[in-house]
């Protein structure tokens, strides 16, 4: 179900395929109703104003207007086809449905309207959040202006039942909203502070009929958020654009109408996004990408390319004084299972699980280097491992198992399991894009030690 609802001006809104809840708003709306492919659940029209607003209905070319009919149910009118309900009309009488036109297809479904200025086609701003409809695509978000500040915090989405902001019937702040949120949530990126800010725009799929959710890990990541829950922790750096008992949120979502999208500001404009629609009818992913949209996601997917050898051009850079660097190494799954020669397994956290992925490491690169038409294969999951203060041939003499703590030569893994602190040290800054924390514990968490972009090409 989707809350569909118009602007101040005189809109054009289309039901869908039923079961949602159509607004127009002042103005002289038109309610476009289909009943070509007949819905399970009618659509409800909240604010119909006879003088104004007409409904439009769209029947089979073999149908006759004759097939459309209204009935009185209490305050609201009820508009069926045959058996089946199309629309509830509430605060309604029939006699005022005169303006419904009918109009006869050749069971072409109707065109999608065009959106409102300041609006996405098949998203709508409902209560600071995104509602979607059947045609939605998904949406293109990008990070326009960030305000000094020494915290690198995740921004995401999730799906919520309502615009309430229930998840599975759990009202937010009850038990269980916290788990609830985390079991969907899809991290977008995180930014970094002065010359490492990125605006490089992330294109989101996103599913149709569904409430989205915008959300901050302050100072933290998804991956952190779903660790503290699982160790029975209740996290208090989330914030929610569900607005409070007061109407308010640190996260306000608004039209913008410079770009037919939205302007989402985090705490007073600490972060400003851009959401704009697909240029396509899908997601462009960019080679590698594809799995990016998970918690434990900083990877290089290349599954879809199995038999190919594929090329790719890496760059880093750093502000750390310490010597580190990255490599990739192939996992099996998006958990980071390693299978061994033997035919064995290791799991993230297993003995001997570090040594493995250092020895088998490819894409090795310092902390400012450039690398071009580097030979990668196809077929794999490739897992980043960062060895910090050291070389990769320093861990393995010295560290193997990426045992003790502080100043010593670690190996960080994407896998929070894998790494010898069990926090998380990698940020996804945008597609094949990822900010590395060099220091056991955490450090200054400023994510900007070592900074890895990735372009690969078949």
């Amino acid at each position: 179900m989707a809350i569909i609802k118009g602007t101040d001006g005189d809109d054009l809104i289309f039901g869908g395929s039923g079961g949602n809840t159509l607004t127009g708003g002042l103005g002289a709306d038109i309610f476009q109703l289909s009943a070509l492919n007949l819905p399970s659940t009618p659509n409800t029209i909240t604010d119909f104003a006879p003088l104004d607003d007409t409904i439009q209905v769209d029947l089979p070319s073999d149908s006759k207007p004759t097939d459309l009919t209204t009935v009185q149910t209490g305050n609201d009118a009820i508009i069926n086809f045959g058996g089946t309900q199309l629309a509830i009309v509430q605060n309604t009488q029939v006699a005022d449905l005169k303006d419904i036109v009918v109009v006869v297809t050749n069971d072409a479904p109707p065109p999608t309207p065009t959106p409102p200025l300041g609006s996405i086609a098949g998203i709508v701003l409902v209560a600071n959040q995104l509602t979607t409809d059947p045609t939605v695509r998904g949406f293109g978000i990008s990070a326009v202006s960030q305000k000094a500040g020494n915290k690198v915090n995740e921004i995401g989405i999730f799906i919520v039942d309502d615009v309430s902001g229930k998840i599975g019937g759990i009202a937010p702040g009850a038990a269980g909203y916290l788990q609830a949120a985390s079991d969907t949530a899809r991290p977008i990126f995180s930014t970094l502070n002065s010359s490492f800010f990125s605006t490089t725009k992330r294109e989101i799929g996103l599913e149709s009929n569904k409430i989205y959710q915008f959300f901050q890990v302050q100072d933290g990541s998804i991956a952190d958020f779903q660790q503290q829950l699982a160790s029975g922790k209740m996290p208090t750096n989330i914030v929610f654009s569900i607005p409070d008992a007061s109407g308010n949120s640190p996260i306000k979502i608004a039209n913008n109408n410079a770009n037919d999208g939205y302007k989402v500001s985090v705490n007073n404009d600490e972060l400003v996004l851009n959401v704009v629609r697909l240029d396509g009818n899908s997601p462009n992913l960019p080679i590698g990408s594809q799995s990016q949209g998970l918690a434990q996601g900083r990877t290089l997917d290349l599954t879809d390319f199995a038999g190919k050898t594929l090329k790719a051009n890496i760059t880093t850079t750093s502000s750390a004084a310490y010597n580190n660097n990255i490599g990739f190494y192939a996992v099996e799954d998006l958990n980071g299972t390693i299978q061994l020669a033997n035919g064995s397994t290791l799991q993230p956290g297993d003995t001997n699980y570090a040594i493995e992925a250092i020895k088998s490491a490819i894409l090795q690169a310092g902390k400012t280097d450039t690398k071009t038409n580097q030979d990668i294969a196809g077929g794999k999951i490739y897992a980043p491992v960062v060895v910090a203060q050291g070389s990769f041939n320093d861990f393995v003499a010295s560290n193997p198992t990426n045992g003790g703590s502080g100043n010593v030569v670690h190996a960080y893994f994407n896998y929070l399991g894998a790494n010898p602190d069990k926090i998380d040290h990698f940020r996804l800054l945008g597609e094949n894009n990822f900010g590395v924390e060099d220091t056991f514990g955490g450090g200054d968490r400023d994510f900007n030690d070592l900074v890895f972009k990735a372009t690969l090409q078949a």
